[in-house]
């Protein structure tokens, strides 16, 4: 009697290392799992600590561009305004000397027959 017992314990203490064993193989599966998420977290985690930099590197360039570029536009915006005045100047000319054309056309109407 005590060895039939003795034997049903002990094939009860296999099976509880088998369920063990087979637990612990669970337990390290998860563990690898949990240690795979956390390496690509801290991949993905400093994959955007470098797009963060870059980004402020953009925008300080775009800054300092802008600082560099912001003389030049307003160079080209007096030499714009005075352009325009030059224009309107030569539009006026133009029409003085087209009036002084027509005006001399004019004149040489009227004394050309007493020319002639």
């Amino acid at each position: 009697q005590y060895s039939e017992a003795s034997h049903a314990l002990n094939g009860s203490v296999d099976q509880l290392r088998a369920e063990l064993e087979q637990a612990q193989g669970q337990v390290e599966q998860q563990r690898q799992r949990q240690e795979d998420w956390y390496n690509e977290l801290q991949q993905r985690q400093q994959a955007l600590g470098e797009q963060y930099r870059a980004v402020g590197e953009a925008w300080g360039r775009v800054n300092l561009y802008r600082e560099l570029l912001q003389p030049v536009q307003d160079n080209l915006n007096t030499i714009q305004s005075k352009l325009e005045t030059i224009a309107g100047l030569l539009a006026q000319f133009q029409e003085a000397n087209d009036n002084q054309a027509s005006a001399t056309n004019e004149l040489r109407q009227v004394l050309q027959p007493l020319f002639s």
